[in-house]
C-alpha cells in the first residue's frame, strides 16, 4: 500500500506517486484534467492501491508534492454518519503494513485520521520538504 521506505504509492497497477513528483510532470500524465496546483485536489473516481479501492487527493507545494489524502471506497459506508466506520478500516489497512494510526519517517509521516466536524476519514501521506 504505502513504500515504507519512501512514501510512495502505486495507483492503478503503474502510476507512483511519490515525493518527488513535481506538477509540471503530473500534469504531463493521464490523470490530469486541469486541477489547481495551488489547492488540494482530487484524481476524480476510484483508483486501485494494492486490491482496494481509493478515492485519492494531492496537494502541491510549491510545485511539489506534499500530501496525499486516501479515502477508501467501502459499500458498508452509505451515510455521513458511517465515517467512523471508514476511519477503523483506514487504522486496519495501515495495521498491514506496521503502522498503528501514525508514524512518522524519515521522508515524511502517515497518519489515519477522522474529522468529526467534516465527517471525513483519511489516511494522510505528508512528504517533508
Amino acid at each position: 500500500m504505502i513504500n515504507r521506505k519512501d512514501g510512495s504509492i502505486v495507483i492503478d497497477g503503474g502510476y507512483t506517486l511519490h515525493s518527488r513528483l513535481y506538477f509540471n510532470d503530473f500534469s504531463r500524465g493521464k490523470y490530469y484534467k486541469g486541477q489547481n496546483p495551488l489547492r488540494l485536489f482530487s484524481l476524480g473516481g476510484v483508483h486501485e492501491i494494492n486490491k482496494r479501492f481509493f478515492y485519492v487527493s494531492l496537494l502541491f507545494k510549491e510545485n511539489k508534492l506534499a500530501r496525499i489524502h486516501l479515502l477508501v471506497e467501502d459499500d458498508s459506508i452509505k451515510e455521513w454518519s458511517d465515517e467512523p466506520k471508514r476511519k477503523i478500516i483506514h487504522d486496519e489497512l495501515l495495521k498491514t503494513i506496521n503502522i498503528n494510526k501514525s508514524a512518522n519517517f524519515v521522508w515524511g509521516s502517515v497518519s489515519s485520521l477522522y474529522d468529526p466536524k467534516s465527517a471525513i476519514s483519511n489516511i494522510i501521506i505528508t512528504y517533508n520538504d
